[in-house]
Protein backbone atom coordinates (compact mmCIF):
# COMPACT_ATOMS: atom_id res chain seq x y z
CA UNK A 1 0.00 0.00 0.00
CA UNK A 2 1.20 3.52 -0.81
CA UNK A 3 0.19 6.67 0.99
CA UNK A 4 0.39 9.89 -0.98
CA UNK A 5 1.12 12.98 1.08
CA UNK A 6 0.77 16.17 -0.93
CA UNK A 7 1.99 19.75 -0.50
CA UNK A 8 -0.94 22.11 0.00
CA UNK A 9 -2.65 24.22 2.63
CA UNK A 10 -5.36 21.62 3.30
CA UNK A 11 -5.58 18.77 5.76
CA UNK A 12 -6.32 15.14 4.96
CA UNK A 13 -4.54 12.33 3.09
CA UNK A 14 -4.67 10.69 -0.29
CA UNK A 15 -4.24 6.94 -0.26
CA UNK A 16 -2.77 5.39 -3.42
CA UNK A 17 -3.49 1.70 -3.02
CA UNK A 18 -3.32 -1.41 -5.04
CA UNK A 19 -6.43 -1.81 -7.14
CA UNK A 20 -8.00 -4.40 -4.85
CA UNK A 21 -8.05 -1.88 -1.97
CA UNK A 22 -9.56 1.02 -3.90
CA UNK A 23 -13.02 0.47 -2.40
CA UNK A 24 -11.59 0.99 1.10
CA UNK A 25 -10.27 4.52 0.68
CA UNK A 26 -13.12 6.14 2.58
CA UNK A 27 -12.86 3.76 5.51
CA UNK A 28 -9.10 4.11 5.83
CA UNK A 29 -9.26 7.90 5.78
CA UNK A 30 -11.82 7.81 8.58
CA UNK A 31 -9.84 5.32 10.67
CA UNK A 32 -6.60 7.25 10.38
CA UNK A 33 -8.41 10.44 11.47
CA UNK A 34 -6.71 12.44 8.79
CA UNK A 35 -9.59 13.15 6.45
CA UNK A 36 -10.45 16.47 8.04
CA UNK A 37 -12.10 18.16 5.08
CA UNK A 38 -10.67 20.69 2.61
CA UNK A 39 -9.79 17.74 0.33
CA UNK A 40 -8.42 14.26 0.89
CA UNK A 41 -4.74 15.16 0.89
CA UNK A 42 -2.14 16.72 3.15
CA UNK A 43 1.05 18.71 3.14
CA UNK A 44 4.66 17.70 3.44
CA UNK A 45 5.67 21.37 3.33
CA UNK A 46 4.47 22.63 6.71
CA UNK A 47 1.41 24.92 6.24
CA UNK A 48 2.91 28.02 7.85
CA UNK A 49 1.03 31.32 7.77
CA UNK A 50 3.84 33.74 8.74
CA UNK A 51 5.90 32.84 5.70
CA UNK A 52 7.69 36.20 5.53
CA UNK A 53 9.38 35.37 8.85
CA UNK A 54 10.16 31.77 7.84
CA UNK A 55 11.20 32.20 4.22
CA UNK A 56 14.09 29.66 4.21
CA UNK A 57 11.58 26.92 5.01
CA UNK A 58 9.88 27.52 1.66
CA UNK A 59 12.91 28.58 -0.37
CA UNK A 60 16.55 27.65 0.43
CA UNK A 61 17.72 30.73 -1.50
CA UNK A 62 15.89 32.95 0.99
CA UNK A 63 18.38 32.46 3.83
CA UNK A 64 21.08 34.79 5.18
CA UNK A 65 19.56 37.85 3.52
CA UNK A 66 20.99 40.25 6.09
CA UNK A 67 24.31 40.54 7.90
CA UNK A 68 23.11 38.67 10.98
CA UNK A 69 22.93 35.23 12.44
CA UNK A 70 19.19 34.49 12.53
CA UNK A 71 17.55 32.01 14.90
CA UNK A 72 13.86 31.19 14.42
CA UNK A 73 11.32 28.98 16.19
CA UNK A 74 7.69 28.25 15.24
CA UNK A 75 4.75 26.32 16.68
CA UNK A 76 1.69 25.79 14.49
CA UNK A 77 -1.64 24.13 15.28
CA UNK A 78 -4.10 23.61 12.42
CA UNK A 79 -7.87 23.33 12.91
CA UNK A 80 -7.60 23.30 16.69
CA UNK A 81 -10.42 21.33 18.29
CA UNK A 82 -10.51 18.55 15.70
CA UNK A 83 -8.96 15.26 16.76
CA UNK A 84 -6.00 14.36 14.60
CA UNK A 85 -5.46 17.88 13.27
CA UNK A 86 -1.96 18.95 12.26
CA UNK A 87 0.52 20.10 14.91
CA UNK A 88 4.00 21.18 13.90
CA UNK A 89 7.14 22.69 15.41
CA UNK A 90 10.37 23.85 13.86
CA UNK A 91 13.60 25.58 14.77
CA UNK A 92 16.01 26.98 12.21
CA UNK A 93 19.12 29.07 12.01
CA UNK A 94 21.01 30.71 9.17
CA UNK A 95 24.02 32.95 8.80
CA UNK A 96 25.99 34.70 6.03
CA UNK A 97 29.62 33.91 5.31
CA UNK A 98 32.19 35.40 2.96
CA UNK A 99 34.65 33.10 1.19
CA UNK A 100 37.01 34.18 -1.60
CA UNK A 101 35.19 37.49 -1.67
CA UNK A 102 31.85 35.83 -2.48
CA UNK A 103 28.82 36.24 -0.23
CA UNK A 104 27.21 32.93 0.77
CA UNK A 105 24.74 31.62 3.30
CA UNK A 106 24.45 28.53 5.48
CA UNK A 107 21.34 27.27 7.24
CA UNK A 108 19.97 24.35 9.22
CA UNK A 109 16.43 23.38 10.24
CA UNK A 110 14.77 20.73 12.37
CA UNK A 111 11.00 20.23 12.06
CA UNK A 112 8.42 17.88 13.50
CA UNK A 113 4.84 17.43 12.34
CA UNK A 114 2.01 15.20 13.49
CA UNK A 115 -1.24 14.83 11.55
CA UNK A 116 -3.64 12.07 12.43
CA UNK A 117 -1.59 8.91 12.87
CA UNK A 118 1.35 10.23 10.82
CA UNK A 119 4.48 11.66 12.43
CA UNK A 120 7.33 13.23 10.47
CA UNK A 121 10.68 14.47 11.71
CA UNK A 122 12.96 16.23 9.22
CA UNK A 123 16.51 17.57 9.48
CA UNK A 124 17.54 19.96 6.70
CA UNK A 125 20.81 21.69 5.77
CA UNK A 126 20.82 24.59 3.27
CA UNK A 127 23.34 26.57 1.23
CA UNK A 128 22.88 29.78 -0.79
CA UNK A 129 25.20 31.67 -3.17
CA UNK A 130 24.72 35.42 -3.80
CA UNK A 131 25.30 37.05 -7.17
CA UNK A 132 25.44 40.86 -7.29
CA UNK A 133 23.34 42.57 -9.96
CA UNK A 134 24.09 46.27 -9.56
CA UNK A 135 22.13 47.50 -6.52
CA UNK A 136 20.12 44.29 -6.40
CA UNK A 137 21.19 40.66 -6.06
CA UNK A 138 20.19 37.12 -6.93
CA UNK A 139 20.64 34.15 -4.62
CA UNK A 140 20.61 30.50 -5.64
CA UNK A 141 19.98 27.95 -2.90
CA UNK A 142 20.00 24.21 -2.35
CA UNK A 143 18.76 22.16 0.59
CA UNK A 144 19.09 18.51 1.55
CA UNK A 145 16.91 16.67 4.09
CA UNK A 146 16.82 13.45 6.07
CA UNK A 147 13.22 12.42 6.86
CA UNK A 148 11.93 9.98 9.45
CA UNK A 149 8.27 9.03 8.94
CA UNK A 150 6.03 6.95 11.21
CA UNK A 151 2.46 5.68 10.91
CA UNK A 152 0.98 4.64 14.27
CA UNK A 153 -1.02 1.64 13.15
CA UNK A 154 -1.36 0.46 16.75
CA UNK A 155 -3.73 3.38 17.39
CA UNK A 156 -6.18 2.55 14.61
CA UNK A 157 -9.67 2.22 16.07
CA UNK A 158 -12.79 1.17 14.20
CA UNK A 159 -15.85 2.52 16.08
CA UNK A 160 -18.54 -0.13 15.49
CA UNK A 161 -16.72 -1.44 12.44
CA UNK A 162 -16.69 -0.16 8.88
CA UNK A 163 -18.39 -2.11 6.11
CA UNK A 164 -15.87 -4.00 3.98
CA UNK A 165 -13.03 -3.42 6.46
CA UNK A 166 -11.88 -5.27 9.58
CA UNK A 167 -9.11 -4.54 12.08
CA UNK A 168 -7.16 -7.52 10.72
CA UNK A 169 -7.39 -6.42 7.10
CA UNK A 170 -4.01 -6.55 5.34
CA UNK A 171 -4.62 -2.99 4.08
CA UNK A 172 -4.07 -1.79 7.67
CA UNK A 173 -0.74 -1.97 9.51
CA UNK A 174 -1.07 -4.24 12.55
CA UNK A 175 1.30 -1.98 14.49
CA UNK A 176 3.50 1.08 14.14
CA UNK A 177 5.54 1.22 10.94
CA UNK A 178 8.31 3.68 10.15
CA UNK A 179 10.96 4.46 7.59
CA UNK A 180 13.56 6.98 6.48
CA UNK A 181 14.33 8.78 3.27
CA UNK A 182 16.25 11.70 1.78
CA UNK A 183 14.93 14.68 -0.13
CA UNK A 184 16.07 18.02 -1.51
CA UNK A 185 14.85 21.51 -2.39
CA UNK A 186 16.12 24.05 -4.92
CA UNK A 187 15.35 27.75 -5.21
CA UNK A 188 16.23 31.18 -6.55
CA UNK A 189 15.57 34.52 -4.84
CA UNK A 190 15.81 38.05 -6.26
CA UNK A 191 16.03 41.10 -4.00
CA UNK A 192 15.76 44.70 -5.23
CA UNK A 193 15.55 47.87 -3.17
CA UNK A 194 11.81 47.66 -2.52
CA UNK A 195 10.61 44.32 -3.82
CA UNK A 196 11.60 40.67 -3.86
CA UNK A 197 10.54 37.42 -5.52
CA UNK A 198 11.54 33.81 -5.05
CA UNK A 199 10.73 30.53 -6.77
CA UNK A 200 11.52 27.11 -5.34
CA UNK A 201 10.94 23.39 -5.81
CA UNK A 202 10.27 21.39 -2.65
CA UNK A 203 10.24 17.60 -2.27
CA UNK A 204 12.53 17.74 -5.31
CA UNK A 205 13.40 14.03 -5.24
CA UNK A 206 9.78 12.98 -4.52
CA UNK A 207 11.00 9.93 -2.58
CA UNK A 208 8.99 6.87 -1.63
CA UNK A 209 9.65 6.22 2.04
CA UNK A 210 9.56 2.48 2.75
CA UNK A 211 7.72 1.91 6.04
CA UNK A 212 7.95 -1.89 5.77
CA UNK A 213 7.50 -4.59 3.12
CA UNK A 214 3.85 -3.69 2.48
CA UNK A 215 3.57 0.04 3.14
CA UNK A 216 5.19 3.02 1.50
CA UNK A 217 4.81 6.77 1.92
CA UNK A 218 5.00 9.04 -1.11
CA UNK A 219 6.12 12.66 -1.05
CA UNK A 220 4.85 14.85 -3.86
CA UNK A 221 7.02 17.45 -5.62
CA UNK A 222 5.67 20.99 -5.17
CA UNK A 223 6.48 24.50 -6.43
CA UNK A 224 6.36 27.70 -4.38
CA UNK A 225 6.37 31.36 -5.40
CA UNK A 226 6.85 34.10 -2.79
CA UNK A 227 6.88 37.78 -3.75
CA UNK A 228 6.47 41.05 -1.88
CA UNK A 229 6.89 44.81 -1.90
CA UNK A 230 8.03 47.26 0.79
CA UNK A 231 6.51 50.75 0.82
CA UNK A 232 7.62 53.28 3.42
CA UNK A 233 5.62 56.47 3.95
CA UNK A 234 7.23 59.92 3.66
CA UNK A 235 7.35 60.25 7.44
CA UNK A 236 9.22 56.96 7.66
CA UNK A 237 7.10 55.82 10.59
CA UNK A 238 4.86 53.45 8.66
CA UNK A 239 5.72 50.57 6.33
CA UNK A 240 3.28 48.64 4.17
CA UNK A 241 4.47 45.22 2.98
CA UNK A 242 2.02 43.38 0.72
CA UNK A 243 3.09 39.87 -0.26
CA UNK A 244 1.81 36.67 -1.83
CA UNK A 245 2.66 33.00 -1.45
CA UNK A 246 1.45 30.51 -4.07
CA UNK A 247 2.04 26.76 -3.95
CA UNK A 248 1.06 24.00 -6.35
CA UNK A 249 2.06 20.36 -6.53
CA UNK A 250 2.18 17.81 -9.31
CA UNK A 251 -1.37 16.70 -8.57
CA UNK A 252 -2.66 20.24 -9.11
CA UNK A 253 -3.50 20.85 -5.44
CA UNK A 254 -2.75 24.48 -4.70
CA UNK A 255 -2.68 27.14 -1.99
CA UNK A 256 -2.59 30.94 -2.30
CA UNK A 257 -1.95 33.35 0.60
CA UNK A 258 -2.49 37.10 0.19
CA UNK A 259 -0.92 39.04 3.04
CA UNK A 260 -0.56 42.67 4.10
CA UNK A 261 1.91 43.51 6.88
CA UNK A 262 1.79 46.98 8.41
CA UNK A 263 4.75 48.11 10.53
CA UNK A 264 4.85 51.12 12.81
CA UNK A 265 8.19 52.61 13.92
CA UNK A 266 9.93 49.37 12.82
CA UNK A 267 8.64 47.81 16.01
CA UNK A 268 4.94 46.96 15.95
CA UNK A 269 3.28 44.85 13.26
CA UNK A 270 -0.31 44.10 12.29
CA UNK A 271 -0.93 41.60 9.48
CA UNK A 272 -4.04 40.66 7.51
CA UNK A 273 -4.20 37.33 5.65
CA UNK A 274 -6.64 36.01 3.08
CA UNK A 275 -6.48 32.45 1.75
CA UNK A 276 -9.14 32.31 -1.00
CA UNK A 277 -11.97 29.88 -0.24
CA UNK A 278 -10.15 28.57 2.85
CA UNK A 279 -9.38 31.10 5.59
CA UNK A 280 -8.89 34.67 6.79
CA UNK A 281 -6.30 35.62 9.37
CA UNK A 282 -5.03 38.33 11.71
CA UNK A 283 -1.46 38.59 12.96
CA UNK A 284 0.19 40.71 15.65
CA UNK A 285 3.91 41.11 16.28
CA UNK A 286 6.43 43.19 18.20
CA UNK A 287 10.16 43.68 17.82
CA UNK A 288 12.24 44.29 20.94
CA UNK A 289 15.95 44.86 20.44
CA UNK A 290 17.24 41.97 18.34
CA UNK A 291 14.24 39.79 19.11
CA UNK A 292 10.79 39.47 17.58
CA UNK A 293 7.66 37.58 18.56
CA UNK A 294 4.57 37.19 16.41
CA UNK A 295 1.21 35.43 16.68
CA UNK A 296 -1.28 34.69 13.92
CA UNK A 297 -4.83 33.40 14.08
CA UNK A 298 -6.67 31.99 11.06
CA UNK A 299 -10.41 31.37 10.87
CA UNK A 300 -11.60 28.82 8.28
CA UNK A 301 -14.19 30.18 5.85
CA UNK A 302 -15.43 26.67 5.01
CA UNK A 303 -17.86 24.54 7.04
CA UNK A 304 -14.89 23.54 9.21
CA UNK A 305 -15.39 26.76 11.17
CA UNK A 306 -18.37 25.08 12.88
CA UNK A 307 -16.18 22.33 14.34
CA UNK A 308 -12.79 24.02 14.78
CA UNK A 309 -11.31 26.90 16.75
CA UNK A 310 -9.14 27.80 13.78
CA UNK A 311 -5.40 27.81 13.19
CA UNK A 312 -2.86 29.22 15.64
CA UNK A 313 0.78 30.01 14.98
CA UNK A 314 3.49 31.48 17.21
CA UNK A 315 6.86 32.62 15.84
CA UNK A 316 9.91 33.89 17.73
CA UNK A 317 13.17 35.11 16.17
CA UNK A 318 16.49 36.47 17.41
CA UNK A 319 19.36 37.98 15.43
CA UNK A 320 23.02 38.70 16.16
CA UNK A 321 25.22 40.91 13.90
CA UNK A 322 28.11 39.24 12.07
CA UNK A 323 31.19 41.03 10.73
CA UNK A 324 31.82 39.83 7.16
CA UNK A 325 34.67 42.26 6.45
CA UNK A 326 37.33 39.89 7.77
CA UNK A 327 39.21 42.82 9.25
CA UNK A 328 40.76 43.06 12.68
CA UNK A 329 38.25 43.63 15.43
CA UNK A 330 38.65 46.97 17.24
CA UNK A 331 40.09 46.97 20.75
CA UNK A 332 39.05 49.21 23.60
CA UNK A 333 40.80 50.51 26.71
CA UNK A 334 39.11 51.01 30.01
CA UNK A 335 38.75 54.71 30.86
CA UNK A 336 40.11 53.87 34.28
CA UNK A 337 43.51 53.23 32.65
CA UNK A 338 43.68 56.52 30.71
Amino acid sequence: MRWGYDASGSLGATYLMRKQYSNKIKGLCLLAMISLGQGLFAQTTLPLGQYTELLPHFNPAGLALGSELYLRAMHNRQLEGLEGASKSFLVMGDMPISWLGVRQGLGVQMSNQQIGLFKDTELTARYALRLKLGKSYLQVGLGGSIISSTFEGSKIFIPGGVEGLSPTDSALPAGDVSGRGIDAQLGVYYQAERYYAGLSVNQLLAPDIVLDNLYRRERIRSYTLVAGYNYRTLSGRWQLQPSVLAQIDERQFYRVDLRLDTWYADRFRVALLYRPSLAVGLGLGMRFGKGYIGYQYELPTTELRRASWGNHELVATYSMPIDLSGGKKPTYKSIRLL
